[in-house]
């Protein structure tokens, strides 16, 4: 199915409840296949938290991919 997948989306936050090297892991074989990857539309229930919030999550998310 490779060349029909485009995209990979975590949907709800659920790579925060992934153990960070597999997150790591699968997204460097994604990005190995030209597919992009998404956060999915966690970072808008982040926002609703305030800016450090918003930040601490920027972060985390920068170490995972």
């Amino acid at each position: 199915m490779g060349e029909y997948v485009d995209g990979l989306k975590f949907a709800g936050g659920s790579f925060a409840l992934m153990p960070a090297k597999e997150v790591k892991a699968l997204t460097d074989l994604a990005h190995q296949y030209d597919v992009y990857v998404s956060t999915g539309g966690w970072i808008e229930r982040v926002l609703t938290q305030g800016n450090d919030a918003v930040e601490k999550y920027i972060k985390e998310v920068k170490t995972r991919f």
